[in-house]
Parts: C-alpha cells; sequence; structure tokens
C-alpha cells in the first residue's frame, strides 16, 4: 500500500512526518491527561536522555500520577 492509501485506510489516525518534537508533546500529553500516565521510550541513548529530561522537567506540570519506562537500544 501506497502512504496515501494508508492515510485513506486509516483516516482516523493522525499521520505525521518528520521529527517529533519531544519537549512539545510530553509538555502536552501531560497537561492534557486526565489521570495517571505512563510514558514509555525506546531508542537511542540521546533519544532516551531526551525523553528523560523533558519527563523529568514537566512532571510537576501534571495533578496525576506520571509512570516513566525506558528500553535503551545499544547495538
Amino acid at each position: 500500500m501506497s502512504i496515501d492509501e494508508l492515510k485513506e485506510a486509516f483516516d482516523f489516525i493522525d499521520f505525521r512526518t518528520g521529527r517529533v518534537d519531544i519537549d512539545q508533546l510530553i509538555s502536552e500529553e501531560l497537561q492534557d491527561t486526565t489521570g495517571t500516565v505512563s510514558v514509555g521510550v525506546c531508542g537511542n541513548p540521546n533519544m532516551v536522555d531526551h525523553v528523560r529530561s523533558a519527563v523529568a522537567e514537566k512532571i510537576d506540570t501534571c495533578p496525576y500520577r506520571v509512570d516513566y519506562f525506558e528500553e535503551l537500544q545499544v547495538w
């Protein structure tokens, strides 16, 4: 299937291209949650560090429990 066919078949999914703005994503999710939130990250060391830092910086903005799980990928 082409990407256009996938977008049409799964119109309930928000397809995005490019790099994720990790700081913005974490901030929005922690502010918009209506209950306990879990953040899971699996990736290269720089990405894992970035997500961990973003969660640590924004954790006080969430009135609910925040769980953090990471899986570091190193080859």
